[in-house]
């Protein structure tokens, strides 16, 4: 009705997002699924995963947690000495770093994987599972723009399992960055500390103008898989969530190179 009134052929904020609306809308009917009664509901979605357990996976508290549980296992090794005798014992230190960075970055990312299964067995048996297929409700937030609808037809299940599987790269950056700030402070507590800082400054100042000039460079932008989904004009658009796999994962290997070199070039004094 409103485009009969107003004409199909306008292209201003309310057109586009009721046209987003009919495709989403659409969608729903060809895929022969239960329509919500607010589209932003999801109730019919496959388990409402990644409305509700996601967001707190990703939030700047859980991040925090995680550097904390995998970016202290480097600058411990300073810590209790624990370097200064494996250097003594002829053990592979840049080897050690390596190993530690990978099975901390494991060790959480299983956990991650098994707390997200008992959540969606909980909320399958009390609420249903849902289906697979149904079409997300994602969109792009903008300061000038307001919200826009721009990826409605990625389904829930994919939706929820790249989102689990590209917060292997998070942890691993964290780790990574962790590593390479140990092994020039060499205390657990200022390294966590120090990536609080970044996380939850960038959180506070992502909007800033400037910031989000330059905000496709800034790997703390690359966090958050909902937000990348969302096709993010700030970013990359549809290719954000690869660039941001991408981009992480290399700079994770080159902290991680920049952490061997600086343990392998370390000199221990022997006290005779």
């Amino acid at each position: 009705m409103y485009f009969k009134q107003n004409g199909n052929q306008s292209s201003s904020g309310q057109d586009k997002f009721l046209k987003a609306e009919i495709k989403y809308i659409k969608t729903v009917q060809e895929r022969k699924l239960d329509f919500e009664a607010m589209p932003t509901m999801q109730s019919h979605a496959f388990g409402n995963f990644h409305q509700q357990f996601i967001p707190i996976l990703t939030s700047s508290l859980f991040i925090v947690l995680f550097a904390s549980m995998v970016s202290i296992l480097v600058a411990t090794s300073y810590e209790s000495k624990e370097n200064r005798f494996y250097r003594f014992a002829g053990i592979d230190l840049q080897k050690n770093l390596i190993i530690k960075v990978l099975s901390g970055t494991l060790a959480t990312f299983a956990w991650i994987i098994i707390s997200s299964i008992i959540y969606f067995l909980v909320i399958g048996v009390v609420n249903g599972f849902g289906a697979w297929n149904y079409p997300a409700y994602l969109g792009d937030s903008d300061l000038k723009t307001g919200f826009t609808l721009t990826n409605l037809t990625i389904p829930n299940g994919i939706l929820d399992l790249g989102s689990i599987l590209y917060l292997f790269f998070v942890i691993f950056f964290l780790a990574s960055l962790g590593a390479l700030i140990s092994v020039f402070v060499k205390r657990s507590m200022v390294v966590v500390g120090v990536i609080a800082l970044f996380v939850m400054g960038y959180s506070m100042i992502g909007n800033v103008s400037w910031i989000i000039s330059i905000r496709r460079f800034v790997p703390l932008s690359y966090l958050e898989p909902l937000k990348l989904f969302g096709n993010p004009s700030a970013l990359f658009g549809k290719y954000s969530i690869l660039i941001g796999a991408g981009y992480l994962l290399s700079l994770s290997v080159l902290f991680l190179l920049i952490s061997v070199f600086i343990i392998k070039n370390q000199k221990t004094r022997r006290i005779s």
